[in-house]
């Protein structure tokens, strides 16, 4: 048994070869006119950005959802950034108020006042209504006809 020289095996290789990439572009024909009778996009999975061809009437678009995903994910990204940023601008904009009531226990001092000075304008009110209800100048019954 004789093995062939370079040349004839170089030969028969790139015959291989070549009738290969014509059978792979002969059946590529044959699917791209089946879905370019039926109108049909065709998207291609593949890195780097978007690309939209038009071929024989069939429009193929590649970059499809690794890309889209890709920029998704980005625009959550810049999303979360920006409204970090402006929690963050409204609690630096809501510090000047804070000012001495910075702590805890100087909030709740600051609170407990509000709240006995809210009771003590309660107490004054009702008080005040006593006194028109003993002089009889306020009766909530009573009409403007009457």
């Amino acid at each position: 048994a004789q093995t062939p020289g370079n040349e004839v095996l170089k030969e028969n290789i790139d015959n291989w070869i070549a009738n290969f990439e014509a059978e792979e572009e002969e059946r590529q024909r044959a699917k791209l006119a089946a879905v370019a009778g039926d109108g049909w996009t065709v998207v291609v999975r593949s890195k780097g950005r978007k690309r939209t061809r038009e071929e024989n009437g069939v429009s193929t678009f590649t970059g499809g959802r690794a890309t889209a995903a890709a920029e998704e994910k980005l625009k959550q990204v810049r999303a979360a950034k920006d409204a970090a940023a402006e929690k963050d601008a409204i609690l630096m904009a809501g510090r000047h108020d804070l000012g001495q009531h910075f702590y805890r226990t100087h909030r709740l001092d600051r609170q407990r006042t509000e709240v006995a000075e809210l009771q003590k304008k309660f107490q004054a009110d009702q008080r005040r209504l006593k006194e028109m209800r003993a002089a009889k100048s306020l009766n909530p019954f009573k009409t403007s006809k009457q």
